[in-house]
């Protein structure tokens, strides 16, 4: 996978690991907050790095309120390394999210998730700011979570 800049993506596991954790991204692999706990998951990044993509299974769990609406566990999330370069078709034939068939413009965040509290009711990833989404790209090492408008072409 090759960024806007020219710089090149290995896509083999070790190689990935090392490049997503140096600059330009500086990810971490793991961490864990009082929140959350989240690793970078090669199982579900295998099969889409190819399009700028990686995956990180995380654990939300507000631990002062029990059994709180926000909780979830293993909930697979997923970071566009360069979200303008996100097309409807990945969006659909790579995450398999079949809810923008009828759309020609939309915003879409640098992360996306299908756990429920980040899908609108009609299916679409939300992008709206999200206090849980904030913790996650914080977690992760993302400084400033990008918000950027597809088109269709």
């Amino acid at each position: 996978y090759t960024l806007s800049n020219g710089l090149k993506i290995p896509l083999a596991e070790d190689k990935l690991k090392e490049s997503i954790t140096q600059p330009p991204f500086n990810f971490n692999l793991e961490n864990e907050t009082e929140f959350l706990n989240l690793s970078f998951s090669w199982e579900y990044t295998k099969d889409i790095i190819q399009h700028g993509i990686v995956c990180y299974i995380v654990n939300y769990d507000w631990k002062s309120v029990p059994d709180h609406y926000t909780k979830h566990e293993n909930e697979p999330y997923y970071v566009f390394l360069e979200p303008a370069k996100i097309s409807f078709d990945i969006l659909k034939n790579v995450l398999g999210n079949t809810s923008y068939s009828d759309v020609d413009v939309t915003e879409l965040k640098q992360i996306v998730s299908f756990m429920e509290l980040h899908v609108a009711s009609d299916g679409k990833f939300r992008h709206q700011p999200s206090i849980i989404m904030s913790q996650v790209a914080l977690a992760i090492g993302i400084q400033e979570m990008e918000v950027v408008t597809i088109r269709r072409e």
